[in-house]
């Protein structure tokens, strides 16, 4: 009877799974990704401009004006695009495939939904 009642845990819950954690959770993944991708290419960006004039010191940059760096540097916004696929791929495509090899072990009783939000959960730190 153990093995019963466990499988009737998840659906009997009263509530059914929710897709609102693991769509907002992936969603914050992507926009630190792509947040720190742009911060990374800015600061070598700066460092490297730096260190190709020769007057120019750590401090000079550090000290450059927000107009000027904006001059010089535009952000990408393909990496957003990109890291939402990869991220929302993986989220989404890997649950599939551990729904389809739990139904070849004979696992049944677990819904694809429920296998997605698991997985979506299990993201969080």
């Amino acid at each position: 009877t153990a093995n019963n009642t466990n499988a009737t845990n998840l659906s009997s819950s009263g509530k059914g799974p929710d897709l609102y954690g693991p769509i907002w959770i992936t969603m914050t993944l992507v926009f630190f990704v792509a947040v720190t991708s742009n911060i990374s290419i800015y600061v070598h960006h700066n460092t490297s401009s730096a260190a190709s004039s020769s007057s120019s010191s750590l401090s000079d940059v550090i000290s450059e004006t927000p107009i000027q760096a904006e001059q010089e540097w535009d952000y990408d916004i393909n990496r957003l695009l990109r890291a939402t696929s990869i991220l929302y791929s993986f989220s989404i495509l890997l649950p599939f495939l551990l729904f389809f090899v739990f139904r070849i072990v004979g696992v049944t009783s677990i819904s694809m939904v429920e296998m997605i939000c698991l997985y979506g959960y299990s993201l969080v730190p």
